[in-house]
């Protein structure tokens, strides 16, 4: 409990910040050949992948050190610890993978 009481007394103006960065992360996926956002809610972005890409996309994240769980139905999460620069590494690493087809 001592944990949530903390958060709710330093962490509150966190979160517009956490839901901005999750709606610019929903939209850059968005852009994606066949990759669907199902939901953005609040921190929490769910975007559904082709399967034919799951496995070779998480390869490539992970070789552009972005280490990801990527199945076909993925929920991204950001929170305080992420900023601007992680959500356009993550945008523009999945762009470059997408743009060498």
């Amino acid at each position: 409990a001592a944990a949530c009481q903390y958060a709710l007394e330093h962490n509150i103006a966190d979160l517009a910040d956490d839901h901005r960065r999750a709606a610019r992360l929903a939209e850059g996926l968005a852009k994606l050949p066949g990759v669907e956002i199902t939901a953005q809610a609040t921190n929490m972005v769910f975007a559904h992948f082709p399967d034919e890409h799951v496995q070779p996309l998480s390869a490539w994240l992970k070789e552009h050190g972005i280490l990801i769980e990527l199945l076909y139905a993925t929920r991204f999460v950001v929170h305080r610890d992420i900023d601007d620069a992680d959500i356009d590494k993550v945008t523009a690493v999945m762009q470059s993978y997408f743009s060498r087809l």
